[in-house]
Formats: C-alpha cells, structure tokens, sequence
C-alpha cells in the first residue's frame, strides 16, 4: 500500500489510473480532479536502482476554477471507453466535467525520450498533455474569470446554476472492426436537473492556435432526479465486434437506472466523420425513453455505476454493477436482443432482459462512494466507511449469478469519494487500485 497526501489543498471528487503501454509496475500515471477546479496528473516511477519518486504535472484548470466533479479517460482508437480497446496505447482523450457546467477535454500522451541515458536515475518515459476543447456557460454580463491557454482564451460565467454531475466518453466503433482513431469521439454528461446530453468532441487541432470543437447533438430527457452515475459499454451480440450494440446506464438520486441505447447516435457521428455535420445541429434530436430502467434499484441516490461484459464471455451478456447510499451492491445480469429488418439487415430494435438480481445490503457501513469492474468479474467498491472490498463475481453462462467477497482493507485516505483500477504486470498480473479523497491511496492486489 502507498499513501499520499493530496497536492491539490482540497478534496479529491475523481480519479483515473493513466496505464503505461507497457503495462510496466514501474512506471503509472494517475489523473486527479479537485474541489479546487484543478486537474493533475501524478507520475509515479520506480528507477532500476529501486528509488521511487512522484511529479506532478499540471493538466489545467476549469473556466472560472468551478470544481472538477467527473474525469473520463479512454485511449484514442476506436472502441476506446468501450471496454474493447487493446491494452497497448499511447495517446488517451481525457475529459473532465463540473460545475457551471464547464466541459473541457486534453490529449493525454505518453512519449518515449529515446536520448535519455538509461545507466542514470532518468526515465525514458515522459507525458505530454495538449489542450483540445472547452465549453460551459458563456455570458460577457457576469464573467468570472478569462482563461488563457496557449494563444486563445476563454470566457466563463458564473450564472449557470446547473452542474455535469458525471460524465463518460468513447470512440465509435469503425465499420469491420477497424481499430483506428475516427477523429470525433462522443462525450455524455450528466446533469444535476436529471437530463443527459451527447455532445460530439472534434479532437482534430488545425494548427497551434485552433482548438477541436464541442456540439451537443441529443438530450436524453427521463430522469425526474439529479443524476449521478454514468457508465458506457460495446456489448457484441454475436461473435464479430463490429456487431455490437453501444450502451449507457444512468443512476439517479431516487435509486433508478436508465439504459440507454447509444448505437444510432454512434454510427451519426461516423457518417458525419466522413460527410461533416451539415445542418444536423441545429436542432439537436430529444429522446425521452430509454432501452428499459430498473426502478428503485437503490433506495436512495446510485452514487456509482460500472458495465462490464459477463465472465462468461457470451455474446449479448453484460453486467451492471452499482453502490448507492444504501450501503448495498448491487450486480445484474443482463442479456441484449437485438432485432434486424429482413431486407437492408440493418438495426431495427434494440431490447435488454433482466437475468439475475443479486444484492448485497450492507455491504459497507456506509454510502457506497465508488464501484469499478473488469471483464473478469472482479469488482471493486469503496464507502464513506473508509474500507476498500474487492468482490469476485461468477457467471457460469446459464442465467445463474453468484458473487463472493475475495480480499479488503482500510483506507488511510480520508472521505473516500472516488475509485479506479487497472491490470499491471510485476512478475506476475497485479490488480491495482486508487482510492481518492482527502489525499490518494494506492493498493496492489497481488
């Protein structure tokens, strides 16, 4: 276990394990959002000598230094935020989300300094972060503060009185399973007055002095509550990747969670990748009805969501996984079905079934903060309790579901709000975690 204090003087909201493309133990990044409206990126290296050290880059800092609420970090190729991607990239797109519903999103990039001296304490690895787009609020009445990045700034306003609770993003899957950037990638906020919004994130930069753009292109209106929780997920309903459907759960402050069905608007943004947008935003589309909702899942608000595929591996199969004020986690199995017209065998319907509930109340002595999960079925969950429970879930194919408690411990980190993990390699596969709150704790599961 490691612990450390924060660096950003406030409370820790969100944060994101940046994995080497090594998958090395030896070298990690962790991306942090605070209360202060800073974002930082932590680097941690062990030498060949065995010394350990930390430098801390600064990403930025929201339009009128608005808290940070949400992070989302996928890598930059197609199926990225999917849970698709491989394992072995260098270039991620990080978007961050909070109050005055300030949106911004950076290129993350690790870059290999091949005159680095590798007999010395250096480290041949480096990161590199660019600013790529930014929106929120504007009104010139009642600026709050100019934010100047490179050679554009920026205006932000204080009179919005909504905040992106959560937010999530993705490439779109390419056409046969290709695996290259698209160009565009899809962000989907979560609002405190219970909509959702899907907004196209152009990363391209013209030139140094020209930034991507950010268009929002559809509201999901059906929530009556704040929302909280957003995950994203590309189920396979066969056994080809490029026949996938493209999935987003909400969890909202009265315990229900929406899925929603983001294929159609996915393949949109392909098209417009190809032919540009023309006139297809000026009048972004409303939904008003998800793919099907799970009513009172919590009986109070879902703080945190995480999708993952079934440890079964099935086409069609995927698991929610959810913490919530109640002190329960909560699994569910569900299984896609995915309707085809008989003539062009394109997309006609899109319907999800419940398998199997299995709910475990009390889980923690307190509010359940944070909840991540793999494809192999193991889980991880972190409360106001300041404990880390790691869980192992087991799919044996049929419909049935069991779920086990495989491994705990105390967090030092006071107030842990936020959660993540990854798969390292050290001699053998590590399952690391990072609990964050007033400061950061890093375990490894060994």
């Amino acid at each position: 276990r490691n612990l450390s204090g924060s660096s950003h003087g406030r409370e820790i909201h969100t944060i994101k394990i940046l994995p080497h493309p090594e998958a090395s133990s030896h070298i990690f990044g962790l991306l942090t959002g605070s209360e202060d409206g800073t974002i930082i990126c932590h680097l941690y290296i062990t030498s060949q000598s065995g010394r350990a050290s930390r430098r801390f880059i600064e990403v930025g800092t929201h339009i009128g230094g608005t808290a940070v609420r949400s992070l989302c970090l996928f890598p930059e190729l197609a199926g990225g935020g999917l849970g698709i991607a491989a394992s072995n990239h260098r270039s991620y797109i990080l978007i961050s989300a909070g109050a005055k519903e300030v949106i911004m999103a950076w290129r993350i990039e690790w870059m290999q300094n091949t005159d680095c001296n590798l007999s010395s304490e250096e480290h041949p690895w480096e990161i590199k972060t660019t600013f790529l787009a930014a929106m929120g609020r504007m009104d010139k009445r009642d600026v709050s503060k100019t934010w100047n990045t490179e050679k554009k700034s920026i205006i932000g306003s204080k009179t919005s009185d909504q905040r992106c609770m959560a937010i999530v993003g993705f490439v779109p899957l390419c056409s046969r399973g290709d695996t290259y950037p698209s160009g565009h990638c899809v962000a989907l906020t979560a609002m405190s007055e219970g909509s959702l919004t899907v907004i196209i994130l152009d990363s391209a930069r013209k030139s140094d002095d020209t930034f991507g753009r950010m268009l929002p292109v559809a509201e999901l209106r059906y929530h009556v509550r704040p929302i909280l929780s957003l995950a994203t997920i590309a189920v396979p309903v066969d056994t080809q990747l490029n026949n996938s459907v493209i999935l987003a759960c909400s969890g909202a402050t009265n315990g229900e969670i929406g899925i929603w069905n983001l294929t159609e608007l996915s393949e949109f943004v392909l098209r417009a990748n190809t032919h540009g947008f023309g006139n297809n935003l000026d009048n972004p589309r409303v939904i008003k009805k998800p793919v099907t909702s799970i009513p009172l899942a919590h009986h109070s608000g879902v703080n945190s969501l995480a999708l993952a595929h079934g440890p079964s591996g099935l086409p069609g199969r995927f698991i929610i996984s959810s913490g919530g004020d109640d002190q329960s986690l909560r699994v569910t199995l569900l299984s896609v079905d995915r309707a085809f017209t008989s003539r062009s065998q394109k997309a006609l319907s899109v319907s999800v079934i419940m398998l199997r509930t299995l709910v475990i109340d009390f889980a923690h002595g307190s509010s359940i903060k944070g909840v991540w999960m793999n494809h192999e079925g193991m889980v991880a969950t972190t409360s106001n309790d300041q404990r880390l429970r790691v869980w192992a879930v087991h799919d044996d194919g049929s419909s049935e579901l069991s779920i086990e408690s495989f491994a705990g411990s105390f967090v030092e980190s006071p107030e842990p709000e936020a959660l993540d993990a990854c798969s390292i390699f050290h001699g053998k596969n590590v399952l690391r975690v990072v609990v964050a709150g007033r400061g950061i704790q890093i375990h490894d599961l060994i």
